[in-house]
């Protein structure tokens, strides 16, 4: 059940209305009833199969020493400090160009660094060079990140040095951002993981299938490590996300605005500017007052456009939202034409940025089984608002069934499959 749908059945079962319940304050119900279920059942369940992505853990002092010989990226031994800041979770691709800066920085001019997202592999090509050669830094305030990098048994191709799998790259796994804790071992490749303690993957070394596992947060560590992909099977307990924002929206292509910058539009004037909102366009106009910063003339747009759409600051531009939270919402911003423009008014504006149209609707965080106890909730919520207690009382009842069922089926392992009856039951033992 998508939410569009969830609310449309929450509104009729509570007797509620669009005017009466907006869509913003019915998502917000939505989230809330979907927490409440997954509380009030221990948690919801669910599976996955997670991918290995590996991930690497870089210091301002990680070195190698590279000597390049010959052609256009010749380049005595030197100590290559890998990145210019720590950095923590980079990903391969990350490593790769932060090393490349750092190597072009010292005189080669065309040399890269890439990493191979299917071999999980570091190669640095010299382009045109004889040789190249890596070795540990000579400075002894360096840490050797050649390890690191999989780059102490690399294979020199022509003008190429091509490293191994890096040493721990696979050493976290991140989980599901719902994860909230295990239900069972997870399997690699079919067989089951068993839990060891954290402390013995703090640095695994080894590698190879799987056979322990351990989580920490939202990170799962195996040992020893893979060096490929198998079905890694987990099964779990969650809480559903919250929806997140789902309107249209358009901004004004400002910058580094705050509620107390000056705005650029004048004491006790009236300015005009458009909003189109799903097709259909309308002109308002504002009066300022004595002051003219963001804050105020934003409270005067949210007043003169209330229940169409609303006006904020965002990453320090002017954004206008839609109200409409039905996932197909628009907005299309317009220079005013019967007086003077607002937004050509204010300062430094030049041109819109882009519309960004609202987001198709998801589903619920719950399976379809369970969705209608997401609808009841929310239909008492929307019911308590309205102060339709009866009606509140009679959706409180419905949920409180639903939450009953799911509990009884998790504690019999699905009561809704029925027996074999078809299978004559054995005949009692007769004891002489």
């Amino acid at each position: 059940m998508d939410l569009e749908t969830c609310i449309a059945k929450a509104r009729r079962l509570a007797r509620a209305t669009t005017s009466g319940i907006s869509d913003r304050d019915a998502v917000d119900w939505v989230n809330s009833a979907q927490k409440k279920f997954a509380k009030d059942v221990h948690g919801l369940t669910k599976e996955e199969y997670l991918s290995l992505a590996p991930r690497f853990d870089i210091q301002a002092n990680f070195a190698i020493r590279l000597t390049i010989t010959g052609g256009t990226n010749a380049l005595a031994a030197t100590d290559v400090v890998i990145c210019a800041a720590s950095s923590l979770d980079q990903t391969g691709t990350q490593v790769a160009a932060a090393l490349q800066v750092a190597i072009l920085a010292l005189a080669p001019t065309t040399l890269t660094v890439t990493w191979d997202l299917s071999a999980w592999k570091f190669t640095i090509d010299a382009i045109d060079s004889t040789s190249i050669t890596l070795a540990a830094p000579s400075n002894i305030t360096y840490i050797n990140a050649l390890s690191l990098l999989g780059l102490t048994a690399e294979e020199t191709v022509s003008t190429e040095v091509i490293g191994d799998i890096p040493e721990n790259c696979n050493l976290d796994i991140s989980l599901p951002n719902d994860f909230l804790s295990i239900i069972s071992n997870p399997e690699w490749d079919g067989e089951p993981l068993y839990p060891a303690p954290w402390s013995e993957f703090i640095s695994p070394l080894s590698t190879g299938t799987p056979t322990h596992y351990s989580i920490m947060g939202k990170r799962l560590r195996l040992n020893p490590m893979p060096l490929s992909q198998k079905m890694l099977h987990i099964w779990y307990k969650y809480i559903p996300e919250d929806f997140v924002e789902i309107s249209g929206y358009q901004e004004c292509g400002l910058t580094t605005r705050t509620l107390v910058t000056e705005s650029g539009l004048t004491a006790a004037t009236q300015y005009y500017f458009k909003v189109t909102v799903e097709g259909v366009q309308v002109e308002y106009n504002i009066t300022t007052g004595t002051t003219t910063i963001f804050a105020s003339i934003i409270t005067l747009m949210n007043t003169a456009c209330l229940g169409i759409c609303t006006w904020s600051l965002v990453n320090g531009d002017l954004r206008c939202t839609s109200d409409n939270t039905s996932g197909s919402s628009s907005i299309v911003l317009a220079i005013g034409t019967t007086g003077t423009d607002l937004f050509g008014t204010l300062t430094g504006w030049t041109a819109f940025e882009d519309s960004v149209p609202g987001e198709a609707l998801d589903d619920l965080g719950v399976d379809d089984e369970w969705a209608m106890a997401i609808v009841y909730y929310t239909a008492y919520l929307m019911a308590m608002d309205n102060f339709e207690y009866t009606v509140a009382d009679r959706q409180f009842v419905n949920y409180k069934m639903e939450v009953n069922n799911h509990i009884l089926n998790m504690a019999n392992n699905n009561t809704k499959i029925e027996p074999p009856y078809d299978i004559e039951p054995p005949l009692p033992e007769v004891i002489l």
